[in-house]
């Protein structure tokens, strides 16, 4: 009998001195496998491994201050999910696959010493003021409608199994129908991503309306957001669809938000000792796999943070 699972993990971050992005090295990685049956292994550290190197350069300065590690692993695993970090990336880093586009990333990161969520586009962008950012997925982004988000999604996420149902790889409902329907999406989706945004999206669409495919509502997604005072931080990982995670974002508090891992990649763990002590595992997926390409690692103020659960 098959089982039904409700998941979900909410918090709010205040009471943050520093925030500090890893990537488990500084050269293009191996774009993830979404259509076979395994996972990618290359270029994937541990959580440990990845808080040793961030000790190693020298960022993680305290070994007592209280921290708190959440996953971003879509960077450097998939198109479009890329990242900077001044001093040690000479430009924006993403997958070896990654196609040069004029359009915009969706960013997080710290600028002018303030947490934000903006757009960069790699070929205009001065990169001075950013100590570091990785791009995600939007699913809020001010007052954009649903239909401007839904656009948004559509040219921004590389496994669009997230998007629509269309089981793929090893999943057990997986068919050959629905990996031959995900594999031909995918086609389109890559073939267009030097493309522009509207053009890439009519694409997209015009497959899924002719298929029929349904949206998929049962995925897990783990999305962070800001809000325009930048010294909060909003983490919601839950199953559902896109944007109604991210006007439950809205609702905690944040004006943007982005996707920026799924399913078995997604989890937090809480150092209430530093990186130097035991860990807690807040949140894994029932699926978790330990290895991965990026985190980032939240120095706290005290122990005692404030964190809202819901």
């Amino acid at each position: 009998m098959a089982r039904k699972v409700n998941v979900a993990y909410s918090q709010i971050i205040e009471n943050i001195s520093d925030i500090h992005l890893s990537l488990s090295q500084f050269i293009p990685a191996q774009k993830k496998e979404l259509s076979g049956s395994g996972h990618t292994k290359e270029s994937r550290l541990t959580i440990e491994e990845h808080l040793e190197k961030l000790k190693t350069e020298g960022r993680l300065k305290s070994p007592s201050k209280p921290l708190l590690v959440l996953s971003v692993r879509n960077v450097m695993a998939n198109l479009r999910c890329v990242a900077y970090i001044k001093g040690f990336t000479e430009e924006i880093l993403g997958v070896a696959e990654e196609i040069p586009s004029e359009r915009p990333y969706f960013v997080f990161g710290k600028k002018d010493s303030k947490y934000v969520m903006e757009n960069v586009n790699p070929k205009t962008e001065n990169l001075e003021n950013w100590d570091w950012f990785l791009s995600g997925v939007p699913v809020l982004w001010d007052n954009a409608s649903e239909l401007e988000l839904f656009q948004n999604i559509v040219t921004e996420a590389a496994d669009h199994s997230h998007v629509w149902k269309i089981y793929r790889g090893n999943h057990p409902e997986a068919t050959e129908t629905s990996r031959t329907t995900w594999e031909e999406l995918q086609k389109i989706f890559v073939r267009t991503l030097s493309e522009n945004r509207e053009n890439s999206y009519k694409e997209l669409h015009n497959f899924s309306h002719q298929r029929n495919l349904e949206r998929e509502t049962k995925y897990l997604h783990n999305v962070i957001g800001v809000d325009e005072s930048g010294s909060r931080l909003y983490q919601l990982v839950t199953v559902g669809k896109l944007e109604d995670i991210g006007q439950e974002l809205k609702r905690l508090g944040a004006t943007r938000a982005i996707c920026v891992d799924n399913s078995g990649s997604s989890v937090v763990r809480f150092y209430p000792k530093g990186f130097a002590g035991d860990g807690i595992q807040e949140f894994a997926a029932p699926n978790h796999r330990s290895a991965g390409t990026a985190y980032l690692a939240v120095e706290l103020g005290d122990s005692g943070f404030w964190m809202r659960r819901e």
